[in-house]
């Protein structure tokens, strides 16, 4: 059985190949055409910090591109990780994977412009242009790295991981909204929605790629998808503080609630599973 030191290994220059194709789509995507050609405006909210330090200093492109890099990278070498669990050809594979990324930062934009009084517009572009390498990078690493399985039966558990990590994360981003920005829009019950939307496509990642996650031990299933998911989405929540003088508390708050919420989704959603597993089994 071929290790995971081996298969990186064995793949280190595909590896890098699948990072460059996906970074210069990147950055055609975000550096010319929707940041130069169709200028992508910023929500009034974030605008009014200023330009931070980084950019005053000349350092924001350089140390944005390495940071880019680095995720690209680590997204590829997650995937190397679970794919071998997950279902599907190679193409399903790389689908679900990208997707999930892809659906993670387009509904992240709009969630992130709604409440920091944006345009929906500016949204949906900030998404694709962020979302696209992501689903490049999914499918081609689908069809490189992985392997054809046979389809397996999906666990009706992860149901259960929905509900709850799209509950927390709601819970989470109403008291960082309250707290922190109460002049947003977060005291329309009607905005919730936004939130729901971004909860909902944790909580859809985590119902398929936990499947690769090869371990039964509860607290690492539900520790290492948040490495998964962190990978893209801190760098995701550390942007604005990249470009603007925005406080760095904010975005550390913010990110401890987004990843407590999934982490105890998961946990309790695991748990609950098992427990019910075992009363099955006894009554059998």
């Amino acid at each position: 059985m071929e290790s995971f030191i081996e298969k990186i290994k064995k793949n280190w220059l595909k590896i890098i190949f699948v990072t460059l194709v996906s970074l210069i789509v990147w950055v055609i995507l975000r550096g010319f055409i929707f940041d130069k050609l169709i200028k992508i405006n910023v929500p009034t909210d974030i605008a009014v910090f200023g330009e931070s330090l980084l950019i005053q200093n000349g350092l924001f492109l350089p140390i944005i591109t390495i940071i880019g890099v680095i995720v690209l990278l680590l997204f590829s070498i997650f995937f190397i990780l679970i794919e071998k669990n997950l279902p599907g050809s190679k193409l399903v594979k790389g689908l679900i994977y990208g997707s999930s990324f892809f659906l993670l930062l387009f509904f992240g934009f709009i969630e992130f412009y709604h409440f920091h009084h944006g345009s929906l517009v500016d949204a949906f572009m900030s998404g694709l242009a962020d979302g696209i390498p992501f689903f490049l990078e999914g499918i081609l690493c689908g069809l490189i790295f992985s392997t054809n399985v046979k389809e397996k039966k999906l666990e009706t558990k992860n149901l259960l991981s929905i509900i709850l990590i799209t509950i927390f994360f709601m819970f989470g981003r109403i008291i960082f909204y309250n707290f922190f920005f109460p002049k947003s829009l977060i005291h329309e019950i009607g905005s919730w929605g936004y939130i729901l939307m971004v909860g909902s496509v944790i909580g859809l990642a985590y119902y398929f790629l936990s499947r690769g996650i090869n371990t039964t031990n509860l607290l690492k299933k539900s520790l290492f998808f948040c490495l998964i998911i962190g990978a893209i989405w801190i760098p995701y929540n550390f942007f604005p503080a990249a470009r603007f003088d925005i406080p760095l508390n904010l975005i550390i708050v913010q990110n401890l609630l987004d990843f407590t919420a999934i982490f105890l989704g998961g946990f309790i959603s695991e748990f609950i599973s098992k427990r019910l597993k075992k009363q099955i089994s006894k009554r059998k």
